[in-house]
């Protein structure tokens, strides 16, 4: 009997096997293509800072940002009139009784390829507003991310944007991405290749102009770079700061994280939150971006870290 008994198993673990192979496959194959993201000139307004000549953020009103032919479908966007994407226009001076938190990122925070509603900055704060605090009345949490963007330009958006809100809390999401790109170069090699490659595809073309950045600047420049701009955020912020990054697809490679480490061991009041949930394995994701239940479960996982951290003021919690 014994085996006859292990035969069985290992048929019955061989066909369990190929139904979790057959499902990855299925995932990979209906999967959405990975490009670049690219923003339309009529989309952004180009503002010159005294360092960053490419810095821009998005024209107010604009509904269609970035929708790709591949999609299938339109989201529906809301740039309000301080540029963010946002459901409401918030109050430059803070209210009396508002706990305000900023979200700082790239195309993950900004909400690529969900409705406006339904990104995690804004499921956080419906969260955060059921919470019954003495203290505080209202939660706010103002999303500045943007396509694209890499730390230094991350750090000038809140220069720009968010210090005028007077933050008591910000939560900065950083990915490989952010640390591989100096977009000051990029941005401007891109523009030169564009004259100079008019029959090749605009993705194409970024990622050489990737290619050249890592030539030219070298490794070690780059993530002195990097490290640099993330100690920049301390002339703009001094208050509380959690940087928090996810898993695969789009994680972080331990050599960031160490910078990471770096900065959070030098800045009081910082913490760096590692989100454990795959999105990738929950099929969470589509061209390496949350989808709607994504961003559900980010601002979930956010809102038990910050109500466990004692990040939120709030004594009925505790």
């Amino acid at each position: 009997m014994k085996p006859k008994f292990i035969l069985a198993l290992l048929i019955f673990l061989e066909i369990v096997l190929i139904l979790i192979l057959g499902l990855f496959l299925l995932h990979v194959l209906t999967a959405k293509p990975t490009r670049p993201t690219f923003i339309s000139k009529e989309n952004v307004v180009f503002t010159v800072s005294s360092q960053l000549k490419y810095f821009y953020e998005l024209n107010p009103d604009s509904k269609e940002v970035f929708v790709p032919d591949w999609l299938g479908y339109k989201p529906n966007y809301r740039v309000n009139s301080d540029t963010l994407n946002e459901r409401f226009d918030y109050e430059t001076l803070k209210p009396k009784g508002v706990f305000r938190i900023v979200s700082l990122g790239d195309s993950w925070t900004f909400g690529q390829l969900v409705d406006t509603k339904d990104n995690y900055s804004e499921i956080l704060e419906d969260k955060l507003n059921k919470l019954s605090c003495q203290k505080y009345q209202k939660f706010e949490v103002i999303n500045l991310g943007v396509f694209k963007y890499d730390i230094r330009y991350e750090v000038e958006r809140f220069k720009v944007r968010g210090q005028k809100y007077q933050p008591d809390l910000v939560i900065w999401h950083l990915n490989n991405i952010n640390f591989q790109t100096v977009n000051e170069f990029v941005f401007k090699r891109h523009e030169q290749l564009q004259k100079e490659l008019t029959n090749v595809a605009d993705y194409q073309i970024w990622i050489k102009a990737l290619k050249d950045q890592n030539e030219t600047l070298g490794q070690k420049n780059i993530l002195a770079y990097q490290s640099h701009s993330l100690a920049l955020i301390d002339d703009y912020f001094k208050k509380n700061l959690v940087i928090f990054t996810t898993p695969i697809p789009i994680g972080i490679e331990e050599k960031y994280q160490k910078l990471i480490a770096d900065f959070v061991a030098k800045r009081p009041y910082t913490k760096f939150y590692e989100d454990t949930t795959d999105l990738g394995r929950g099929m969470l994701f589509s061209d390496n971006h949350p989808n709607q239940k994504g961003h559900n479960q980010i601002a979930q996982d956010l809102f038990r870290y910050l109500t466990e951290s004692k990040l939120i003021p709030c004594s009925s919690l505790y």
